[in-house]
């Protein structure tokens, strides 16, 4: 079975590395196409390729990418302007042009991949008919390794529990998307810049009757920061923090989330939410996260 990874980087050259070393290492993440047929699904070798925007890389990232990873890497060149979103959406326009792949991957390069999370992803899709998208459970690199990253329900975030779960809304760090779910859905909507694409694309499948779920164990890590949203910080002068609101890897960007909003919510809560952000960062004491 097919899989193309889609990546987007900027200048972490050395996490980036780490991340794809893990992903090399993967056990059964190789195999001879010639013994494929008649293999049972769960014993088929797994061919990924990947697809890496380099979006204005200066540290040498590119370079050291293909040196490891050689023909098994493709390289787009990002303006430095992509940010991930619109990194990830280059990536998945280069790989489709490629090949109608039987899965499509996103991973995040600071999120380092556990030796059978591939497998597992799969074993995930499988219980699913390979028709629901899969987001992995992500934990932090230290004990007690609570879920850092995998998405919410309704009630809140998720805590991983040993089994798959539903979600509403999934976070892009490990993300297994189907030949069914994209051919139905299509690739991320690249109106956003970096944040909210993971967000929308969950909502997007659900609104084509595509389920998102979780995996049912952790299969990678990545520590989350719990810094306070400098657009929000008190402390901070307040053109600092309306700049800060506005910067292109804002999670928190009106603009981006009004379209979010008024695509998946309506105009009265994007026009809500679109107050409310502008009136908390005038009025830090405003924010409840």
């Amino acid at each position: 079975m097919s899989i193309a990874i889609l990546m987007t980087v900027h200048n972490r050259r050395e996490t980036t590395l780490r991340c794809l070393q893990h992903l090399a290492d993967q056990a059964y993440g190789r195999g001879n196409e010639d013994e494929e047929e008649g293999r049972e699904e769960a014993d088929q070798p797994i061919r990924w390729h990947l697809y890496l925007t380099d979006d204005g890389c200066t540290d040498g990232t590119a370079k050291a990418v293909k040196e490891l990873l050689q023909e098994r890497v493709t390289i787009i060149q990002g303006n430095g302007q992509l940010y991930w979103n619109r990194g990830m959406h280059m990536a998945w326009k280069a790989a489709r042009s490629v090949s109608d792949y039987d899965f499509y991957l996103w991973l995040n390069d600071d999120t380092m991949l556990h030796p059978t999370a591939i497998r597992h992803l799969l074993e995930c899709s499988r219980m699913k008919a390979h028709q629901a998208i899969i987001a992995g459970c992500i934990s932090s690199t230290q004990p007690p390794y609570v879920t850092t990253y995998g998405g919410r329900t309704h009630k809140g975030w998720i805590s991983c529990n040993g089994q798959m779960q539903p979600l509403r809304l999934m976070h892009g760090n490990a993300v297994l998307i189907p030949r069914y779910a994209y051919h139905r859905i299509g690739i991320n909507d690249p109106y956003y810049r970096h944040a909210f694409g993971d967000y929308d694309y969950a909502l997007s499948a659900k609104a084509k009757g595509i389920s998102v779920f979780t995996t049912s164990h952790h299969i990678g890590t990545c520590d989350v920061s719990n810094q306070h949203p400098a657009c929000f910080n008190p402390r901070l002068p307040i053109n600092h923090r309306f700049m800060a609101l506005y910067a292109p890897t804002s999670y928190y960007h009106p603009v981006d989330a009004f379209h979010f909003d008024r695509k998946h919510n309506g105009l009265l809560t994007a026009l809500v939410r679109y107050t409310y952000l502008h009136l908390s960062t005038l009025i830090p004491a405003c924010w409840r996260g």
